[in-house]
């Protein structure tokens, strides 16, 4: 007897861990199988995928990840008669909104509105007070297009759960979508109001920015309820429809009274000044800065607002190629403030490197530059901003036409600076790539090069990739290509007329290859430079009928029509960007091209 008892213990227990392992096994199996489904889903198999899918749900119905696979794989192949079937299986397990929901958008996609509209409700009435069955069911008026429906069923939420700002950013892209500017402003300023949220009401308005009438709509409900209320976050969100709409003036005014309410002693001025600047806006950010200057030296924000007010006036020289000598030793004036009255500080430094810099980019005296470097590198040795004044030292040597002088100190930013500074550390390599090019040694050059373009993820590498693919592309050519090198280094060094010489050598020595190409494009754009433009165009012209089938010919017919608009010859600078057009339709210069002729149809009115 106790032996039966055993026995069958035992058939129990095996047929325990027989049952237990098909379960295993069918479980792996249907694992891997999912696996397999996805793995065809992201190749874009969608066929495989879905009936995978399929094969799973069969068997699982209750797994809501298969059926979630099957509704998505048959909806992007459209099938919307084969999936609805499936879909009502499934509410007879799972009566739930989200369910009913996609019932609907299933039987709309099948033209059966009336029967969607029932499942839609049906869905809202499941459970009334759940504010996800509104949601599901918006969502799927949503994917079907119907604005106005899924704007219904979020307002009778509201209505239903008596949630006066539920829902309001859902409505507030609803009716921008639909265009209504008036009910989209109100819901956003509803948002706005509940949760302070700046980032999202900007966003939002900017979505409505495209609607003309919304503009001033949007303006007078800032500007009343701004100017009722106390709160800086309501006059900081209408300082900055101000700006969108470039009332800069008002938009200052604004936040000269936040700052005031606020007493942060010149804080958001000094926000709105950077932020002007930044956007191109200088006139009125030099006028915020100089407000805070104005307070006097007690002021915190003072050094701020003195290296600001330079930099601003320094970025409207650079935008002006008629700002006056003065104007850059005004600025220069500027710099020597900040570095008179805050030596010790970082930003001294940043203002001795800004005043080197508008010494050498425009003013041309290369000594002054000089001296302020010198003096960054006794106030602060080791520092990284060190390294850009090495940097800068090494330029002012080559642009002497000292190589030397540029190869040692850009050694001592490799020899210090390779992790203090790696952006300065890679140009500087490149630099010293530049100095072997210069200098006949090709090969070495290339190799160093290729090295930077590799390992360095800087701007500059894609410079010294062109360089890598220049030298590869015309190897064989080492004399030519010693030859074009120079004429590199002497337009570099501004010495235009000796680098044409060295670029018509090249196109005579090297005639039939890609480097004589370049040289024509090189002769080209020199010449339009110096505003030789009948020069410019013979070198065009010549390129084209030596070569016919250059690469570069979008290129130098771009030249050659920008060369007629220089000259004011609107008319031939017209057809001749007009018949890019046509010939050139995939080239990279066509927005350039676009723009330009708007410009020249726009002069014509």
């Amino acid at each position: 007897m106790v032996l039966k008892i055993r026995h069958k213990y035992i058939f129990d227990f095996v047929l325990l861990l027989l049952l237990c392992s098909f379960s295993s096994v069918f479980a792996n199996s249907d694992t891997e199988k999912f696996k397999l489904a996805e793995s065809y889903e992201k190749s874009g198999d969608l066929k495989n995928a879905s009936r995978l899918y399929f094969e799973l749900y069969i068997f699982n119905k209750h797994n809501e990840n298969y059926f979630d696979a099957v509704v998505r794989t048959y909806k992007a192949q459209n099938l919307y008669s084969e999936l609805l079937p499936i879909v009502e299986d499934n509410l007879k397990l799972r009566q739930f909104s989200n369910v009913y929901a996609l019932y609907g958008e299933i039987l709309w996609k099948l033209g059966k509105s009336n029967e969607a509209n029932k499942a839609w409700q049906e869905a809202l009435e499941l459970n009334p007070e759940n504010d996800k069955a509104y949601t599901d069911v918006a969502n799927t008026q949503i994917t079907c297009r119907l604005y106005e429906k899924a704007i219904a069923t979020l307002l009778k939420a509201r209505n239903t759960l008596r949630l006066k700002t539920m829902f309001a950013d859902e409505l507030s892209q609803l009716y921008t979508m639909m265009g209504n500017y008036k009910d989209a402003t109100s819901e956003i300023l509803s948002q706005f109001e509940s949760t302070r949220n700046t980032g999202v009401a900007q966003g939002r308005f900017n979505a409505l920015f495209s609607i003309p009438e919304a503009k001033n709509y949007i303006y007078s409900q800032l500007s009343d309820r701004a100017g009722s209320s106390n709160d800086p976050e309501y006059k900081r969100l209408y300082a900055w429809y101000l700006r969108l709409l470039g009332k800069h003036e008002e938009a200052f005014t604004i936040y000269q009274k936040i700052d005031d309410m606020l007493k942060t002693r010149g804080m958001e001025v000094l926000n709105f000044a950077t932020s002007s600047q930044k956007d191109g806006n200088y006139d009125i950010a030099l006028k915020a800065y100089e407000y805070i200057i104005d307070k006097g030296k007690s002021g915190p924000y003072i050094m701020n607002a003195l290296f600001g007010f330079a930099r601003t006036l320094e970025s409207k020289i650079q935008s002006d190629s008629g700002i006056s000598k003065e104007t850059v030793i005004g600025v220069i004036n500027r710099y020597r403030l900040v570095v008179k009255d805050f030596y010790q500080t970082p930003t001294a430094d940043d203002a001795l490197f800004r005043i080197a810099s508008l010494y050498v980019e425009q003013l041309d005296d290369n000594q002054s530059a000089t001296k302020a470097l010198n003096e960054l590198l006794t106030k602060s040795p080791g520092k990284p901003i060190a390294a850009s004044a090495l940097l800068l030292l090494g330029d002012i040597s080559f642009r002497s036409d000292n190589p030397k002088a540029a190869e040692d100190y850009y050694k001592k930013v490799i020899g210090g600076y390779k992790f203090l500074s790696p952006n300065e550390y890679v140009i500087t390599q490149y630099r010293l790539a530049e100095l072997e090019y210069f200098s006949g040694d090709i090969d070495s050059a290339q190799v160093h090069f290729g090295l930077i373009s590799v390992n360095s993820r800087a701007d500059i590498a894609n410079d010294a990739l062109e360089k890598v693919v220049l030298i590869e592309e015309n190897k064989s050519l080492t004399s030519a290509m010693q030859t074009y090198a120079i004429g590199e280094k002497l337009e570099k060094l501004k010495r235009f007329d000796e680098a044409l010489a060295k670029y018509t050598e090249t196109v005579n020595s090297a005639e039939g290859s890609d480097l004589a190409e370049r040289s024509f494009i090189k002769i080209a754009r020199i010449n339009a430079n110096l505003n030789r433009f009948p020069n410019s165009r013979i070198a065009i012209d010549s390129l084209l009928s030596k070569y016919p089938k250059t690469i570069y010919a979008d290129y130098a017919v771009f030249i050659k029509a920008n060369s007629y608009m220089s000259e004011k010859n609107k008319e031939v600078a017209l057809k001749e960007f007009t018949d890019f057009l046509a010939i050139y339709p995939r080239s990279i210069y066509l927005d350039e091209v676009r723009e330009k002729i708007r410009i020249l149809r726009k002069d014509k009115l």
